[in-house]
């Protein structure tokens, strides 16, 4: 996630990218090639931008290489109030028992991106280091939008946003996964439906991201490749990408989402060449 990532740049990180399978994070990889990493960086819930859920099991290890080697753990919880299937998952930060959790989440992406609100649950002893980090950064953030919020909240309309959204989020979500298997069924195969407001697709033929987005954009059709969210700086030959796209479908309603995959399948099974 390069919201993350380039600000770890700035700061002269040493990034070190870890491999994920439908547990999410591999932590026994992260543990054997990066032992003494000084913060590991997650979206558990819902990984940016495969989207599987980390299991139980390995936020457990996660928790317990933390505890091990007093690593900070940061837990991106960005979107999981929409989850379409299945119990949720505990949260890293409330399954620690030693204080190694950062837990960060977001009010723009689940209410409107203008917002610019985010939230953060820190361990008591970074309290005071992140305080002094915020006031030298910006001061503070607006007032008036933090006022109007919390009376949002304490009055009852979030919870009842959440609650509609999630049912008009799941019913996008699944028009765009059945016209995906009805209508392009040889050409993408859909990844994690867990939850989220977007989703990976992966082709099945040997397509060149960047041509399929460039004539996506040619026919005023936005796409984003997966190579966007692979690491390029380091070498990562151990750590192949998979080919696809990332197919938002929370600002569209049901015939966009349609409309749209139409002038896919036109790209993907026209005359393109492959390479």
């Amino acid at each position: 996630y390069r919201g993350a990532s380039a600000p770890l740049h700035a700061a002269q990180a040493d990034i070190c990218p870890i491999p994920v399978d439908d547990e999410g994070l591999n932590v026994e990889y992260g543990r054997t090639h990066f032992p003494d990493a000084r913060m590991i960086f997650v979206t558990p819930s819902h990984q940016m931008p495969l989207g599987m859920t980390m299991s139980l099991q390995r936020r457990m290890e996660l928790l317990a290489w933390a505890q091990e080697k007093q690593t900070w753990i940061l837990e991106d919880d960005y979107d999981s109030e929409y989850r379409f299937s299945g119990a949720p998952l505990a949260s890293l930060q409330s399954l620690d028992r030693h204080g190694r959790v950062i837990y960060v989440g977001t009010m723009s992406k689940v209410l409107f991106p203008g917002l610019r609100l985010g939230y953060m649950v820190a361990p008591a002893n970074l309290v005071d280091s992140l305080v002094q980090a915020k006031s030298i950064i910006d001061k503070h953030t607006a007032i008036v939008p933090q006022m109007v919020l919390a009376d949002f909240i304490a009055e009852g309309h979030f919870g009842r946003h959440i609650k509609r959204m999630r049912k008009v989020y799941a019913e996008r979500q699944r028009v765009l996964v059945e016209t995906i298997e009805s209508e392009l069924s040889d050409e993408l195969r859909c990844g994690a439906k867990d939850g989220g407001m977007d989703i990976a697709v992966f082709f099945k033929k040997n397509w060149s991201e960047q041509r399929i987005i460039d004539e996506g954009a040619a026919r005023s059709l936005e796409l984003r490749g997966l190579a966007h969210y692979a690491h390029a700086e380091r070498n990562t030959e151990h750590l192949p990408h998979a080919s696809g796209l990332l197919l938002g479908f929370s600002s569209m309603d049901s015939t966009a989402i349609r409309q749209g995959l139409m002038v896919l399948k036109e790209i993907l099974t026209g005359h393109l060449n492959k390479t």
